[in-house]
């Protein structure tokens, strides 16, 4: 029968065998030498701190792993992100420009046509621009062309803007143009053109003096 390494008491030892054995830390083990009584355990505490750092190794690998997908991922969403707003801002320039660019486009057709309609009533260059002015509140851009339009947003034909021009600002417009009947300076009836008192004012001193030659009476 083999001899037990370490026993908890010598009880039931054969009395040849109990010198084999010496105390330790409340055991008996057997006296020998050139072994290390402890290599099993130095070999199972061994093995069993591989298996955690294995273990610990392969949870860091997972946790970088998992970390780096969460990074990769929140880059990417960064990078869209930012490649979102930058288009967004472009669009938003765009518009801005356009807008401008059509803005300005309209106005040049506004003004284009004022002037146009302005020049058939005076051949004054500084009457003409003054009128172009009046007239600018008339003409607005519709389906890209410019039109005449009353104070309501009414459609409506150039002679009704000659005849309101012509009627408003008589100073401005010359003698001979005729307006279709309610024209100043070419009335039907050939009587002397009027004004009020307050447009006489409005005029010149050169526009006043030609106004009374050519027989321009003032009203109240």
């Amino acid at each position: 029968m083999a001899l037990q390494f370490e026993v908890d008491s010598l009880d039931g030892i054969d009395e040849g065998q109990k010198g084999l054995y010496i105390e330790h830390e409340g055991k008996f083990r057997l006296d020998v030498t050139g072994i290390d009584p402890a290599d099993e355990l130095k070999t199972a505490l061994q093995k069993e701190r591989e298996e955690r750092k294995a273990e610990k190794a392969r949870a860091d690998a997972l946790e970088s792993k998992g970390r780096q997908a969460e990074e990769d991922a929140a880059k990417q969403r960064g990078e869209y992100e930012k490649l979102f707003n930058t288009e967004r801002e472009n669009n938003a320039n765009l518009k801005v420009q356009f807008d401008e660019y059509k803005a300005e486009v309209e106005q040049g057709k506004v003004n284009s046509s004022a002037e146009k309609l302005a020049t058939k009533l005076t051949r004054d260059t500084a009457r003409a621009e003054l009128l172009a002015d009046k007239i600018k509140s008339f003409v607005k851009v519709e389906n890209g062309l410019a039109a005449f339009f009353d104070a309501a947003g009414v459609k409506i034909e150039e002679q009704a803007v000659i005849d309101h021009v012509s009627k408003q600002y008589p100073f401005l417009v010359d003698a001979n143009v005729g307006t279709g009947g309610g024209a100043t300076g070419s009335q039907s009836s050939g009587a002397a053109k009027t004004v009020t008192r307050t447009q006489f004012d409005q005029m010149s001193q050169a526009q006043r003096a030609k106004f009374s030659t050519e027989g321009g009476k003032v009203v109240d």
